[in-house]
């Protein structure tokens, strides 16, 4: 009788992860086998498939795709996470060549977890042709990557970014944000190999969709192959997975503003796009290494949500304020200069649906772009913008001057509002040709089309919070040896009630300060209209060529003012009279007036499906979604608001 034994049983590595392994008869009595005998032919799945849609499952979609030939695209996981806020330590700006992440022999906290991808090793059909008494080794080999050990099946690939996944580790009993990490040669970058655990590999056994590895690169040169070694050493079998390493910074294009039009690095390792555009702009009080930080965590949110457009890092020169927010009108002017270079990028380099999103002041830089330049964009979604509200929405403008409105300064208690400096350009209305008609933030930016808006805001943010009253210098601050830890708490407020105040945070410029007897730049002088009385007696005429605040600089006493000092006037000497756009819903209608719905999102009200990182009794701010949470905070936390912006701009 024939008897049925091995032949070469080589496995090939094909697009469709089959391995074939054949076997032939062999005459039993020494006879020629060659002639006219049958081969048995089996088929062995073998297969490494990552998360490619980053949906958080691996499905029929990903392994197609991976049958392709498609990379997976990863970046090398250099910066430096820690715990699960900003406030615990590190750095999101990427490329540190010192104690970067990627070294650690751990998963650097919830903040770490966005810089690893997972991974489903399809080996039950292996597993079945190779039992455990076959003596076969399964084993990885790769170069410059690490990985975490799951017990998560393909269709919960993503649980580790989105929910508590305590299935990690060596024993499948560690959470992910702190599980230990392993990589062939124990920890050497070009290591050969490693053993998969028998504890991994029963897992598999049991459940061919138990299988996900999580990686984190480390490497340009990255490389992953799952190879089948027989008793012998040789190996029988092998899977690769094409990977496409590369810096973070090199798979979005960066443009720099600080210098005035764009200069732009273009990346190295873009990823395919749908043909849409999504470019951030960061906010104030970033310089040029924030912004990095500020950009990278930016496009992998997105990206880890899903988002498939190509991304789009803006920085601007929005770090000339003084320190701690305290005065950031110097970056409103930067912040109305950028604006038209990015402009100028935007509409000379994109083509195809551009969809802008902004930060803080960031804001200030898109709106003018949009509303004094021209610039088109299809969505624009306004991120805790620090902006007046009553710029997009007039019915946001307080003009009570009852004394219980906290947009005005105390010392302007009992003057009427005509008198103002946020309310002079009123009297200058029925002129259209009169520039000073111009000088207030109401309806700024009304020209920045309502429909493209979504105004993402946190009725908790801490930095463009209003007190109940005109705050002082110290308010909020805990007292004078408490003042910069907690100096952001009412910082846009303070330096809008600062204006023309002539102190430490304030402006010498029109604002809330009072006009005096020369010089004026002696404040201490005599007040020329002496009380509310007298000034309130004033009739509009009087008001409109002698105001009753100060006549600093003298370019605004004419009804010719060039477009540069206008905006300056508005950045340091015309106070707002609403709060800020990023503490508040606002108006946000479709061209027949009807409000649009799902257009205002109170990310401090926002469902949080795994709380939040810092207790309730936390001084002063408790659970508050504060001003740059949406960086500060790991993804873990707020990825639902990601997601959101995902889906509503339609960047998948």
């Amino acid at each position: 009788m024939a008897e049925t034994v091995a032949g070469d049983g080589w496995f090939a590595d094909n697009a469709d992860g089959l391995l074939t392994s054949h076997v032939h008869m062999k005459d039993g009595g020494g006879g020629n086998v060659a002639g006219g005998l049958e081969a048995t032919l089996y088929v062995i799945k073998l297969g490494l498939v990552p998360d490619y849609d980053r949906d958080g499952v691996i499905d029929d979609a990903d392994i197609n795709t991976n049958k392709s030939g498609e990379p997976l695209r990863i970046w090398i996981n250099d910066d430096d996470d820690v715990g699960d806020t900003f406030e615990a330590g590190g750095s999101d700006i990427p490329g540190r060549t010192q104690s970067p992440d990627c070294g650690d022999p751990t998963v650097d906290g919830r903040r770490d977890l966005l810089d690893f991808f997972p991974v489903w090793l399809d080996l039950k059909d292996a597993l079945d042709a190779f039992p455990p008494q076959s003596g076969a080794v399964f084993q990885l080999r790769s170069k410059g990557l690490r990985f975490v050990y799951t017990a998560l099946t393909k269709d919960e690939a993503g649980k580790y970014l989105r929910e508590e996944c305590a299935v990690c580790g060596p024993a499948f009993n560690q959470n992910a944000h702190e599980a230990l990490t392993f990589a062939p040669g124990d920890g050497q970058l070009w290591g050969p190999c490693v053993e998969l655990s028998e504890a991994f590999v029963n897992l598999i056994r049991a459940d061919g969709n138990k299988g996900v590895l999580l990686v984190e690169c480390s490497s340009p040169l990255a490389s992953l192959e799952l190879e089948i070694v027989d008793p012998s050493g040789e190996p029988v079998a092998a899977r690769h997975l094409y990977l496409r390493a590369s810096r973070v910074e090199d798979m979005y294009h960066r443009v720099n503003l600080r210098g005035g039009p764009a200069a732009v690095t273009a990346g190295a390792a873009l990823p395919p796009s749908n043909g849409k555009h999504a470019v951030f702009v960061h906010g104030f009080n970033v310089d040029a290494q924030k912004a990095r930080a500020w950009n990278a965590e930016m496009f992998k949110r997105l990206w880890q949500s899903g988002s498939n457009a190509r991304f789009h890092g803006v920085t601007w020169k929005g770090d000339i304020g003084r320190i701690n927010g305290l005065n950031f009108r110097e970056d409103v002017v930067s912040a109305f200069a950028a604006a038209q270079h990015i402009r100028d990028y935007v509409v000379s380099s994109l083509s195809g649906e551009k969809i802008v999103m902004a930060h803080s002041l960031g804001n200030m830089v898109v709106s003018s772009a949009i509303a004094d330049h021209g610039m088109g964009v299809g969505k624009y979604f306004m991120l805790n913008a620090a902006v007046p509200a009553e710029a997009y929405d007039e019915s946001s403008w307080n003009s009570d001057d009852s004394g219980l409105n906290p947009m005005m300064h105390n010392d302007w208690s009992g003057y009427a509002g005509r008198t103002w400096s946020a309310r002079w350009h009123e009297l200058f209305l029925n002129n259209p040709n009169d520039d000073r008609a111009l000088l207030t933030w109401k309806n700024r930016f009304s020209a920045v089309p309502s429909s493209i808006l979504y105004n993402v805001y946190s009725s908790g943010d801490e930095v463009l919070e209003l007190n109940n009253a005109a705050p002082a210098l110290l308010t909020g601050a805990g007292g004078l040896f408490n003042l910069f830890p907690t100096a952001e708490r009412y910082a846009w407020h303070k330096q809008e009630v600062f204006k023309g105040r002539d102190m430490v945070a304030g402006t010498t410029w029109a604002g809330w300060g009072f006009l005096r007897t020369a010089p004026e730049s002696t404040y201490a002088q005599t007040l020329v209209y002496p009380g509310a009385a007298a000034a309130n007696q004033a009739d509009p005429a009087q008001l409109a060529s002698q105001p009753v605040f100060r006549w600093n600089p003298p370019g605004m006493l004419t009804n010719s003012i060039p477009s540069a000092l206008r905006k300056e006037l508005l950045a340091k000497g015309i106070p707002a009279l609403s709060g800020a756009t990023g503490t508040m819903s606002v108006s946000i209608t479709d061209d027949s007036g009807n409000a649009i719905p799902g257009r205002n999102q109170d990310m401090n009200s926002v469902a949080r499906p795994n709380g939040w990182p810092r207790l309730p009794t936390e001084a002063p701010y408790g659970q508050r979604w504060k001003h740059s949470d949406l960086k500060d905070v790991a993804f873990f936390y707020n990825y639902n608001v990601y997601s959101d912006i995902v889906a509503k701009g339609d960047l998948e």
